[in-house]
């Protein structure tokens, strides 16, 4: 095992001096038809002479012509890809020299596979497209395709541990995240549940650069800028609404929950401020509100810089509505009006699921009970987040009764 690993440094070594020789030579060509390009013009010559030289060059073919007079645009710009691709290839080798056994594909520890993706990523970041550059990232996306798997079921088993998103679940994460945010703050490394959620932020944010930056068309895949680790904070919540509010095919109290589908705007929302804002406590809980106001945002808003200074980048400014995508750092440091906006789309899926102004449009008195249901919900929600907001939270009036 000792002599094949040797054997494969001596061949990296190999290939990285011939990568380097060949780079030197496009590099010596380029300055040579960059010198060429930049001449200054001849002095201009006599009426006799100058038409003399024209005679001649309209009677030499093309073949004939001085190679430096033709144009050399096409010639910098192929010799410029070679060299970029071959600065592209160099960069892995010498990546994949230092670091060999972080690219086994049989190699599963996380935090190795965590160190492969940022340190490819950060390859990746600082070279130009090409087709080179294209089968890294492939690779690179399936790296980030399996730490993104592994991260995801490590949080929800601790989700599910900690009883998230009751009060006392809430505190066990907001204890997390605050350690995370110090450690943050001190340049300091995170382990545990709490590294896990860093590397799925900071990862997120390279992710997202290197998406962007490898000529994938964003709006294709996904209308509205997705946060993984937002969505998997709100993926509890759905799963108990949908619990207590949707029935089952094997559930034997069916036709007792048709029975109260017109009081089910008033138990959603009920059960929903009850879960954001409890009224009554247990001893040292934290609610919902106050997890994501006071914890995750911080988090979420560090994580991002701390990426980003890493990368020696300043977060993109905002993209503007046309786009209809807001950047990542601005979305992380707006939690709260995130996990708004999913509760809304939440009861938006709740109602449509339920049928419920199918149900009851010619009913009248049902009717204007939810629509002051609907009011009143919505004036909460939009209660508890800042007016500057720039992520959109949508009204249910809006999306009940007017577009209906």
């Amino acid at each position: 095992m000792t002599e094949t690993n040797d054997e494969t440094k001596q061949q990296q070594s190999i290939h990285q001096i011939h990568l380097l020789s060949q780079i030197d030579d496009i590099t010596r060509q380029l300055h040579h038809l960059q010198s060429i390009q930049n001449q200054p013009p001849p002095p201009p010559s006599s009426p006799l002479k100058q038409n003399l030289e024209n005679d001649l060059e309209n009677n030499i073919h093309p073949e004939q012509m001085n190679p430096e007079k033709i144009n050399l645009l096409p010639s910098l710009q192929e010799l410029q890809q070679n060299l970029q691709t071959l600065s592209l290839a160099h960069d892995y080798l010498t990546l994949s020299s230092t670091s060999n056994d972080l690219f086994l594909t049989n190699n599963y520890e996380l935090q190795k596979l965590i160190h492969s993706q940022r340190s490819l990523g950060h390859v990746l970041l600082y070279h130009p497209p090409s087709p080179l550059h294209s089968s890294l990232y492939q690779r690179y996306n399936d790296l980030y395709d399996y730490t993104k798997s592994y991260g995801i079921l490590e949080l929800r088993s601790f989700l599910k541990q900690s009883h998230y998103p009751t009060t006392t679940g809430c505190q066990a994460l907001g204890e997390v995240l605050f350690n995370v945010c110090r450690e943050i703050k001190e340049n300091k490394s995170s382990d545990g549940i709490g590294g896990i959620l860093r590397d799925m932020v900071e990862l997120q944010v390279l992710h997202d650069l290197l998406h962007e930056k490898s000529n994938h068309e964003w709006e294709k895949e996904q209308k509205t800028y997705r946060v993984l680790v937002l969505d998997e904070l709100v993926r509890p919540l759905v799963e108990r609404v949908r619990f207590h509010f949707l029935p089952t095919q094997d559930d034997q109290n069916e036709e007792g929950l048709s029975q109260k589908l017109d009081k089910l705007p008033q138990y959603l929302f009920a059960y929903l401020r009850d879960v954001l804002q409890p009224k009554e406590m247990e001893s040292g809980g934290m609610a919902l509100y106050d997890l994501f106001q006071n914890c995750i945002s911080p988090f979420l808003h560090l994580a991002t810089r701390s990426m980003c200074d890493e990368l020696s980048i300043s977060p993109p400014s905002f993209c503007g509505e046309k786009q209809q995508r807001l950047n990542a750092p601005l979305e992380y440091q707006q939690a709260l009006p995130y996990f708004v906006r999913e509760v809304v789309y939440l009861c938006r899926y709740m109602f449509r699921t339920r049928k419920f102004f199918s149900s009851y449009k010619h009913n009248a008195i049902v009717m204007c009970a939810t629509v002051e249901q609907l009011m009143c919900f919505d004036s909460y929600l939009h209660s508890l987040i800042r007016k500057d907001v720039i992520i959109g939270v949508p009204k249910l009036m809006d999306v009940f009764v007017t577009s209906n």
